[in-house]
């Protein structure tokens, strides 16, 4: 896995931590589409002052791995 900040885009994101999809589609952030975009830019053009980083680390850190 890479390093996500604040400056990756939305679909890589989403390819390393797929949890965050649902905060992205809460967000209405197409991570689909416009998944080249970074989070920042994302968040700028929906109208949000500021990501909500709290929320994305939520959902990174809540990842689980299905045994086998």
């Amino acid at each position: 896995m890479s390093e996500v900040n604040l400056g990756s885009s939305v679909g890589q994101w989403v390819v390393e931590y797929p949890q965050t999809a649902d905060v992205f589609e809460t967000l209405q952030i197409s991570y689909c589409c416009e998944g080249d975009q970074s989070v920042e830019e994302a968040c700028w053009k929906n109208g949000l002052w500021r990501a909500p980083r709290g929320e994305f680390e939520s959902s990174r850190d809540a990842r689980s791995v299905a045994p086998i």
